[in-house]
């Protein structure tokens, strides 16, 4: 599986105008594309005008589909909203992304510097599976891989601020923070954000 998270900004006096242009286009993504698995925009509420869009799917070829389609189809109403170019990191997905169908209103960036990719791999792996299946309220819970920078990021995906409390209290997550710390090469960057839309996840992409 891939991911991609994408950073975009648009002008300050035009976010509205940049949200129904997306939205829009991703009606399209959501109805055309059954290997896009989440398609997911969120804002930075204490930065107007930025944005991320969290973005799943099956294969390098789903995700090849996907920036054909851009490329014939380009969203104008959308690209005129933005100032500056997009700013893509297209990942590998570690593990299973937990994808489940459901209405989220957060979303979390984490990205963590790595020393050693293999051994924060390992500590990651075991924690996946329990979140997807002790946490309801957590939507998605997708580890990458970065192979530019040799960071690890999580994008993820809450029904609110109480699952992300539940989840930041189980033995689980505190476990894992604990296996990872000797592999961390800094501080972890967290961005919590408002997402805006529907995610399109596929009642067949619950994994």
């Amino acid at each position: 599986m891939q991911c991609v998270l994408a950073k975009l900004k648009c002008g300050s006096d035009r976010t509205n105008q940049f949200e129904q242009a997306f939205l829009n286009g991703a009606a399209t993504v959501h109805a055309n594309e059954p290997g896009c698995l989440a398609y997911q925009l969120a804002k930075d509420t204490k930065r107007k005008g930025e944005y991320y869009v969290l973005e799943v799917y099956q294969s390098k070829e789903s995700l090849k589909t996907h920036m054909v389609n851009l490329k014939k189809n380009p969203n104008k109403a959308l690209v005129s909203t933005l100032a500056g170019r997009p700013e893509l990191k297209v990942m590998s997905v570690i593990g299973n992304p937990g994808i489940k169908v459901g209405s989220p209103s957060i979303a979390i960036v984490a990205e963590i510097p790595c020393k050693d990719m293999d051994g924060m791999k390992n500590a990651i792996l075991p924690a996946l599976n329990q979140v997807h299946t002790k946490e309801p309220g957590n939507l998605m819970y997708c580890a990458a891989r970065d192979e530019s920078n040799q960071n690890i990021f999580f994008l993820e995906l809450y029904t609110g601020m109480e699952a992300i409390k539940t989840h930041g209290k189980t033995e689980y997550f505190k476990a894992m923070g604990k296996r990872q710390a000797p592999h961390m090469g800094g501080k972890i960057k967290l961005s919590i954000l408002h997402t805006v839309g529907p995610s399109g996840a596929k009642a067949s992409a619950r994994l």
